[in-house]
């Protein structure tokens, strides 16, 4: 219901606009918002100091998250399953950093689902938050307000033709990932051999 955009200047200003009324577009104010608006908030104005910038934004239903330029995640706005990563489920109108387990270590890639996160790091691995009453976090548990690290253990992932598990037994222990994406009730990861496991 909301959609967000990253300028093209240079600066990496990230916009929104549409559905606003629990603060996913992080504009400080719930309010629905016709036209493309710079999120603001003093994060933004620190990155921009920095010289990092934004490179990448997700949407969820209700929630929104940005990934710098120096691997860190901003996220913002609603967050009753836990979908923002904070530890807390409150909701957030403008954007905060996110820490937890990846205080320390650089992202490439985030992915939001209709309430629940995913983010890819540089080594590879797969962090997931949120909502799980249907298993799309990929752990026991039905919902996760920090980080947790997806272990990829399943030698034979089930949607890989033969020839790719041979290699993935022989060479790919944990699988490297190029990428993590959403469906609503779920998360895929692309291998790096460029098959697909949902």
């Amino acid at each position: 219901f909301h959609a967000a955009a990253i300028s093209d200047d240079g600066c990496g200003k990230v916009l929104t606009w549409g559905h606003g009324s629990v603060g996913q577009l992080g504009h400080a104010l719930n309010d629905d918002c016709c036209k493309p608006t710079p999120v603001g908030g003093p994060l933004l104005q620190e990155l921009r100091k920095a010289s990092n910038r934004v490179i990448s934004v997700a949407c969820g239903h209700y929630h929104t998250a940005a990934v710098c330029a120096h691997g860190q995640v901003l996220v913002w706005g609603h967050n009753r399953f836990g979908q923002l990563g904070l530890g807390c489920t409150d909701r957030k109108n403008q954007p905060h950093w996110l820490g937890g387990a990846l205080e320390n270590l650089r992202v490439t890639t985030v992915s939001c689902g209709g309430y629940h996160s995913a983010a890819l790091t540089q080594e590879g691995h797969i962090f997931v938050w949120g909502q799980a009453r249907f298993g799309q976090l990929g752990l026991k548990d039905p919902k996760h307000t920090i980080p947790k690290r997806v272990h990829m253990t399943n030698p034979n992932p089930p949607h890989l033709h033969e020839s790719e598990v041979a290699v993935l037994k022989d060479e790919l222990l944990p699988v490297p990932l190029l990428g993590v994406f959403q469906g609503k009730p779920t998360h895929c990861n692309t291998l790096q051999h460029t098959a697909t496991h949902c």
